[in-house]
């Protein structure tokens, strides 16, 4: 542990001077403490808190979905002439059949087509497991229908138990025939919410980079595991002593430092209107 003078220093995303969202700001630490301008020898974090507001359904915001989680589902006429629609879910905490409600009434909206697909939960299926199924009643003109999942532009069918790397890296459709009626997802729901979130810093992890599975290079300082049920507040101690998480050889002076709450994905969360806090303790130089 590095001798010499340390500092508690609380900073917050109500207290931010470039500010986009309660998980992504910027903090002036060098007007607040002089000794911040001569460059930090060392830090760690004494806690994090933050309301756990943060939805199990969500979009993407790496993959472009403003609007929600998305998936595509196109039937494919006899004559070869389509139909697709786009259900966009918006981002909440949601049961499995809440879900599927919601998407089932997306459906009836848009397609347009005397044919039925509906999807439900089968809890207890003795061959599969606990599944989504789609069951496809079809028309005189509708010949099949399919699922697109694209890692482009679509995340809801990871949600109900298609995950984003099934199949090709690109884009692949589930198709299915008149003659195979029901479509049963290959893995159970995960509607269970994140297990773990980051907060990130390039200027206070310095030369520590991470990099995720897509080659992105990531300033995650800690991870921060979730212990409370959605909508209530989360507090995370690392340590009973506050030990140095990073040393810095060289580190300029800290003046201006962004903070980013992201997910294992790498998505910058949305924790709504509660403010995130962070107690860092800088021992200075």
């Amino acid at each position: 542990m590095p001798s010499g003078r340390s500092r508690l220093f609380r900073v917050g995303s109500h207290d931010a001077v470039m500010w986009k969202s309660n998980a992504e700001f910027d903090i002036d630490l060098g007007n607040a403490i002089p000794e911040f301008n001569m460059g930090p020898r060392a830090m760690g974090i004494d806690s994090i808190g933050f309301k756990n507001a943060i939805p199990n359904v969500r979009g993407s915001t790496l993959l472009d979905e403003p609007n929600g989680s998305q998936m595509i589902i196109e039937g494919l006429y006899r004559e070869s002439v389509p139909v697709s629609i786009t259900v966009a879910v918006p981002p909440d905490w949601y049961t499995i059949d809440d879900l599927l409600a919601f998407i089932n009434a997306s459906i009836v909206d848009q397609w347009t087509d005397s044919s039925t697909l509906v999807l439900t939960y089968e809890e207890t299926n003795t061959e599969y497991g606990p599944r989504v199924v789609f069951t496809f009643t079809p028309s005189a003109t509708v010949e099949t229908f399919r699922i697109i999942v694209n890692k482009k532009s679509n995340t809801l069918s990871s949600f109900l138990g298609w995950p984003l790397n099934y199949g090709n890296l690109g884009s692949y459709s589930i198709e299915k025939k008149i003659a195979d009626e029901f479509l049963v997802a290959p893995a159970a729901p995960n509607l269970q919410g994140d297990g773990a979130f980051f907060l990130h810093s390039s200027v206070l992890a310095y030369s520590r980079e991470s990099v995720d599975g897509e080659g992105r290079k990531m300033g995650a300082i800690v991870s921060i595991p979730i212990t409370v049920e959605y909508g209530q507040n989360q507090i995370y101690c690392p340590n009973q002593y506050v030990a140095p998480s990073l040393i810095y050889d060289n580190l300029e002076p800290l003046s201006r430092v962004n903070f980013t709450l992201r997910d294992i994905r790498g998505n910058v969360v949305d924790i709504g209107t509660g403010e995130l806090w962070v107690l860092l303790r800088i021992w200075t130089r």
